[in-house]
């Protein structure tokens, strides 16, 4: 396979680095490959079946100081992340009409880092190369880019810059592309990535960060600029608040707020409060912003209660969905002086849906390490989209082939969904699964695992997927 031709300069310098002479002798290695085998074959809308063989070998390769002098006031390391994916299943002649390329490269992370201990408390961070970003900012809880991130820590908050390319396959081969912003189309030019944050740091009751960031191209296209806070205070053990915000700063408003309360002992019992409400946005470029965006508040309440082997967790919520007034207005059409007719803005559902949901899980370990247990889960649901209800029952149980050999462990689970909606009637009825699958803990760097499914319902036929994953894990 030929790699694509504009690779990320860190990949290229961290494998450099790695093969430089005499550098293994002050390194600490961590390595861990792991190749998953997957085999799909499903009917969609043409008679023929589909058949699906996905291999993805993935890499990890990390070294951490790289100095070797003992002085820990100094760390030099460096990590490479690499995923392969090749579909074997199509046909050639499939493969054509549906993409151009048969093997895709995904490249996580492929990053140098130095930091380094100043006195007075103060420290540096610095990375260069694909690496991610976490906060309240990032679509999926993470971001990434190729470039740079400097971080200067004083003794209770820490600043930050980062600077680069964003992550898109259409442009420089390697993907993922789960870091793009929704419904973006990927285009083959270049978009640029700048942010700042500021986060505390040393303090035992709280945790907060505020972050900007902004993705745009060389014509300065902004694909995506937004202004995010997220806090949590934990003023005793028992008890820890949390809220954040996320604020659009090309549509100038709020898309995100959160709010949530948990109490109790870690151990034993916990309570949970939790309130969200968030506004979907998409990227700059995408077709869903010609459509109207309708928030909804998400209310929620969970239990556990852990009595020796027993596990309970139950969990109960609502979902009001905001469908906006009759007369609402596409996202920009204000600022080009653009109106829609009286409805268009509309999906023609009552003022304030609201979905309901409710669930238990009942769990019981069999022996004290919680290898062998079995449970059932269950939930309901109403209002909203239409009466949702579901169960399943599950278990884990060890068997172990030849003395003095690691167990292999037996999972199971059986579970059916129905589905009842008065305003599409044509879409009642029930769905049902199957999943039999056995692990394996070979050794301390060695696990196998082997996962055989199946789904069928009356919409469509029989469903079966083989899943096999083998990792392996060192330290060097």
């Amino acid at each position: 396979m030929r790699l694509p031709a504009r690779v990320p300069v860190s990949l290229l310098t961290a494998s450099l680095l790695a093969a430089a002479p005499g550098s293994a002798r002050a390194t600490e290695w961590h390595v861990r490959a792991e190749t998953r085998l997957t085999a799909d074959r499903w009917q969609g809308t043409v008679p023929e079946p589909v058949d699906r063989l996905d291999v993805r070998p993935r890499l990890y390769l990390g070294a951490w100081d790289l100095e070797g002098d003992g002085d820990k006031t100094q760390r030099f390391s460096f990590v490479t992340d690499l995923e392969i994916a090749a579909d074997f299943g199509p046909t050639e002649l499939e493969r054509r009409a549906t993409q151009d390329r048969r093997a895709l490269f995904d490249l996580y992370q492929a990053h140098l880092r130095w930091r380094e201990r100043l006195p007075a408390g103060v420290t540096t961070d610095l990375r260069v190369g694909r690496h991610l970003l976490v906060d309240a900012l990032a679509p999926v809880g993470l971001d990434a880019l190729d470039g740079a991130t400097f971080r200067l820590g004083f003794p209770f908050v820490t600043v930050e810059g980062s600077g680069g390319l964003a992550v898109r396959r259409e442009w420089n081969g390697l993907g993922p592309d789960v870091f793009a912003p929704d419904g973006t189309e990927l285009p083959t030019e270049p978009a640029y990535v700048v942010g700042a944050a500021v986060e505390s740091a040393n303090l035992e009751v709280l945790q907060s960060r505020l972050a900007w960031r902004r993705q745009f191209e060389a014509s300065d296209a902004v694909q995506r600029e937004e202004l995010g806070a997220a806090v949590e205070v934990m003023p005793v053990p028992e008890v820890s608040l949390a809220a954040g915000t996320r604020y659009d700063l090309m549509y100038r408003w709020t898309s995100e707020l959160y709010a949530e309360a948990s109490y109790g002992d870690a151990d034993l019992w916990r309570m949970e409060l939790a309130w969200r409400w968030e506004r979907p946005t998409f990227g700059a470029d995408s077709i869903w912003n010609a459509f109207s965006v309708e928030p909804w508040h998400d209310f929620t309440v969970r239990g556990r209660l852990t009595p020796g082997l027993w596990h309970f967790v139950a969990d109960a919520g609502a979902r009001r969905f905001d469908a906006g007034p009759t007369d609402a207005q596409v996202p920009g059409a204000e600022a080009v002086g653009a109106t829609v007719p009286e409805g268009a803005g509309t999906t023609g559902l009552e003022r304030h849906p609201i979905a309901w949901d409710g669930g238990a899980r009942v769990t019981r370990w069999l022996d004290e390490l919680g290898d062998l247990h079995v449970g059932v889960e269950g939930r309901v649901g109403f209002g909203y989209g239409g009466q949702r209800h579901y169960g399943d029952v599950f278990t884990q149980v060890p068997l172990t082939p030849t003395s003095g050999l690691a167990p292999l462990f037996l999972t199971g689970r059986l579970g059916a969904v129905q589905f009842d909606d008065a305003q599409q009637s044509n879409l009642k009825g029930v769905s049902g699964w199957a999943v039999v699958g056995t692990r394996w803990q070979v050794s301390e760097t060695a696990h196998f695992e082997v996962l055989a499914e199946g789904h069928s319902s009356r919409f469509t036929p029989f469903r079966s997927r083989v899943f096999a994953r083998a990792t392996l894990e060192e330290w060097l």
